[in-house]
């Protein structure tokens, strides 16, 4: 049997799918747009959250297809989210507790009322050229990978992969102490 690559058209084809189907086995993936800043003037929106199946950890998640450029859209704009989850970091998750559907689910609630959030991007692919690139987006962000494949009886299959940052490969978190109170990012990722 024969299975050719198959591009999603477009970001929102790409969306739906990861909010519709379990494409990731380690995670579930919810349609979720808050607005992240509480600047006037404009918001800014990401695509969808991500939970961890043990509730280890949540990430806010860009979707993003390749056909978008990713110097002048896709990283600026993983930059910006990042900056406004680090400046806005109660604010983020107040927001994402204020989504509907989550209002008696205990375990997601606990999750972001008391861990920050990862940043995560979710493509079908990093073009060639930006592979180099990788090891710097790591640092701060998330990787998935979705690819496509059809036959010719209309079945498909899809190829994932996870790049992650290094503080959920170690399930190490940073902690820092304030006025005699110890502070810890991520506590349900520490084992």
């Amino acid at each position: 049997m024969t299975w050719l690559p198959l591009k999603f058209s477009n970001e929102t084809e790409l969306e739906n799918l990861l909010t519709k189907k379990r494409i990731f086995e380690d995670c579930s993936i919810f349609e979720a747009k808050p607005s992240l800043n509480v600047y006037k003037g404009y918001k800014r929106f990401a695509d969808v959250l991500i939970v961890e199946n043990n509730y280890k950890y949540w990430s806010i998640g860009e979707v993003e297809v390749s056909s978008h450029s990713f110097s002048k859209h896709v990283y600026p704009q993983l930059v910006e989210i990042k900056s406004l989850i680090d400046i806005n970091r109660e604010n983020v998750n107040q927001q994402y507790l204020s989504l509907e559907g989550f209002e008696y689910n205990k375990k997601i609630r606990d999750l972001i009322r008391f861990n920050k959030p990862f940043l995560s991007l979710i493509t079908d692919n990093i073009p060639d050229r930006y592979t180099s690139v990788i090891p710097l987006l790591n640092s701060f962000c998330n990787l998935r990978t979705v690819n496509r494949y059809k036959n010719l009886d209309e079945e498909y299959v899809y190829i994932t992969k996870n790049t992650f940052v290094e503080n959920i490969k170690t399930t190490i978190s940073p902690s820092y102490l304030l006025d005699n109170c110890l502070f810890v990012d991520y506590p349900n990722l520490v084992n």
